[in-house]
């Protein structure tokens, strides 16, 4: 069990492995623990040059299936990919990149595209981003910061009506993978929006939501001590690598104020309406 790991903020519990229970306790509840650990050797695809990177399938639906394994995959930036990992995604049928982030992202770290790869990128929203840097060294949390990106209605629409175009259009021997820089945030609510349609429950949404703070735990740690040598406060850099049930929470709050609840933003922002979502558990659960 010695890969277990998590991040855990000003705990003093020094062992990995119960570091990682008594934070995941605290942050997602013991269920999730549980369910991460075990479908993190089916869940979680191993690259050398990207971690968070996972299936999203095998979560039980409403309709009694489960989301099909191996057709929808979420994940970090993918620029620094070893050949061995194009190869890994080559054999894994992904034939399609959508790619959060914004163009001045992306410049820095493109992506390595394999044989026979699309590259798409929709980073509406994300250019807002580049304005956080000035602030994050006035800040005594990065709550608020969080919180306002991810109640920004008005970029959803753009940034990920083409990734449910591609999933009604994608081929049964076809696979997508959508990512942002570390496949968290931009990439969180995707993956919520996309469980949702399918059927899953917002308990397991939540979990799925959540399991970036366990799969990402050595990279937090990583860029907790980085932002913390540059001026800024512990609690601001952990706010930023972390991901937490209140940040999502926002969006679906202000999704429900506008809209009355998440099938009517669906619909007419995202232009999934019952038939829409019809054709989708059709190909994706069973």
């Amino acid at each position: 069990m010695a890969y277990i790991r998590a991040q855990s903020p000003d705990m003093i519990v020094r062992h990995p492995f119960a570091r990682f229970v008594l934070t995941v306790f605290f942050v997602s509840g013991l269920s999730s623990l549980h369910a991460q650990i075990a479908d993190s050797n089916s869940r979680r695809v191993n690259l050398a040059g990207a971690v968070n990177f996972r299936d999203i399938g095998g979560y039980p639906t409403s309709e009694g299936k489960k989301v099909t394994w191996g057709h929808i995959y979420r994940g970090p930036a993918l620029g620094r990919l070893t050949e061995g990992d194009r190869a890994e995604l080559y054999d894994r049928r992904i034939t399609t990149i959508i790619d959060f982030r914004s163009e001045d992202e992306a410049g820095s770290l493109p992506d390595t595209v394999w044989q026979d790869c699309k590259y798409q990128r929709n980073g509406a929203g994300s250019e807002k981003l580049s304005g956080w840097a000035p602030l994050l060294k006035q800040l005594h949390t990065g709550d608020s910061l969080l919180k306002s990106f991810y109640g920004d209605l008005d970029s959803l629409g753009p940034r990920y009506r083409p990734l449910f175009q591609k999933l009604l259009t994608q081929g049964k021997r076809e696979a997508v993978v959508y990512h942002c820089s570390s496949g968290k945030d931009r990439t969180g609510i995707a993956t919520a929006l996309i469980l949702h349609t399918l059927g899953v429950s917002d308990d397991l949404i939540m979990q799925d939501y959540l399991a970036s703070n366990y799969y990402r735990q050595r990279e937090n740690e990583r860029s907790v001590k980085i932002l913390t040598l540059n001026g800024i406060e512990k609690a601001v850099a952990e706010d930023l690598v972390m991901v937490k049930p209140e940040y999502i929470k926002t969006t679906f709050d202000a999704i429900n104020e506008k809209y009355g609840n998440l099938d009517a933003f669906l619909q007419q922002v995202m232009g999934i309406g019952p038939a829409e979502v019809k054709l989708l558990r059709e190909k994706y659960t069973k």
